[in-house]
């Protein structure tokens, strides 16, 4: 029989998770072990309030985008009424440039393409707008298989977040192919964000664990993780999911139609 939750605890975990600060990028050594339990809870505990706080946040997006809306530091641009396009369409050209290009920091082109155009997308495994988003692209890489889709980790809500996307570039590490059957096997996963669920992605998509374990562990990794918060702050914002196309960006839950347009005014350009 599963024990009961404390309704304190559950509380307290949904309050950090709204309103806890970013997150800097640090070695899985100093992650802390899935049997700490010095918030109170034991591991199965912690994965059902995290499962609680999902659901919740599911069904309450608006919180978490208001949230995210607030949590820029050092010079990012957030306007009295929170309008996250205004700030993305006021930042310079030149930093939306850097964060469409693959080769600066950690980003993946997980489809080649055939020259159709190019979509660039953001993301941490723990915003539930992302998860929103995924089988929206899925569907939009089936209708226009020559798009070229490039993948860009950005870990700034949990430290699972963090935990995933360095496994993630360990991952592409080992190709593009699998880094994209790890990336849709996190999007659709039921349940809570833990090592449990990251390494089953990793192992379900084919990937040598123990090559991704020391991949992971790699100084390089985490650099590269932090120049895609450094791409996404010069932006003004720091918020998940962004999807960017010919120096256009949007957030937030756009649908296929919003992408599409997205491509079509951004002249989808490589």
């Amino acid at each position: 029989m599963t024990a009961r939750l404390p309704r304190r605890a559950f509380r307290s975990a949904l309050a950090a998770l709204v309103a806890a600060p970013l997150i800097p990028s640090a070695s899985l050594a100093q992650t802390a072990p899935a049997g700490d339990e010095e918030d109170g809870l034991n591991g199965t505990q912690r994965d059902e309030v995290m499962q609680l706080i999902e659901s919740w946040l599911v069904n309450n997006p608006d919180v978490l985008m208001r949230a995210l809306s607030r949590l820029g530091a050092g010079g990012t641009r957030t306007p009295p009424d929170g309008n996250i396009d205004a700030i993305l369409a006021a930042a310079p050209a030149a930093a939306r440039a850097a964060f469409e290009d693959p080769s600066r920091g950690a980003a993946t082109v997980a489809t080649p393409g055939a020259g159709d155009a190019t979509l660039v997308v953001a993301f941490d495994y723990a915003c539930p707008y992302c998860r929103t988003v995924a089988p929206r692209l899925d569907e939009l890489l089936r209708r226009r298989p020559g798009i070229r889709l490039v993948l860009r980790e950005m870990p700034i809500l949990t430290r699972e977040s963090e935990m995933a996307a360095r496994i993630g570039v360990a991952v592409a590490r080992q190709g593009a192919r699998r880094h994209l059957a790890y990336h849709q096997a996190l999007m659709r996963r039921r349940g809570p964000l833990n090592e449990r669920t990251i390494l089953g992605a990793a192992a379900a998509a084919g990937a040598d664990l123990t090559r991704v374990a020391s991949d992971a562990a790699d100084p390089a990794i985490a650099r590269a993780l932090d120049d895609n918060k450094s791409l996404m702050r010069a932006l003004g914002i720091l918020a998940t999911p962004m999807i960017a196309s010919g120096g256009r960006i949007i957030s937030g839950s756009p649908g296929i139609v919003e992408i599409e347009a997205l491509l079509a005014s951004g002249g989808g350009t490589r």
